[in-house]
């Protein structure tokens, strides 16, 4: 989900600062680089599985305001925002053809690196997965069953 340390160049699906409603969102960037190369591997191995993951939040939601390294800004704002990246992210994709089976909160969540990260403690995670993005899949959001 996003730049990763493999990318050529380091992006988000939303860098409208304070873009709490994702009026922003896209994976427009994808359209061009990811999306093709799994569109072909589609083609010889329709029923694989895919896994996301991502390397960096927005850097509007992390202290320092950067793709490498930094934390996530725990206000509620962010937190729901964030859910709402994530569920965008599945139905998005899921609008390509392509079917997420996996997701992953964060990579890495405790290395702070050179390329994009975000430190996460196991007390963040916690309240994230529980009061945001676990409800927000619940809510019927994702497309799980699609």
């Amino acid at each position: 989900m996003g730049a990763n340390d493999f990318a050529t160049e380091w992006y988000s699906y939303d860098e409208h600062d304070g873009d709490y409603a994702m009026e922003h969102f896209s994976v427009a960037h994808d359209d061009s680089t990811l999306v093709p190369y799994i569109r072909h591997a589609q083609r010889y191995q329709p029923d694989m599985q895919l896994f996301a993951s991502p390397w960096s939040p927005p850097t509007w939601m992390k202290f320092p305001k950067a793709y490498n390294f930094g934390r996530m800004v725990m206000t509620p704002e962010n937190l729901t925002a964030y859910a709402d990246y994530f569920v965008r992210y599945i139905r998005a994709y899921r609008d390509r053809g392509i079917r997420i089976t996996q997701l992953h909160v964060q990579n890495e969540v405790f290395a702070d690196q050179k390329f994009p990260s975000c430190l996460w403690s196991s007390a963040d995670l916690k309240v994230f997965i529980r009061d945001y993005l676990g409800p927000r899949f619940d809510e019927g959001g994702s497309g799980r069953g699609d």
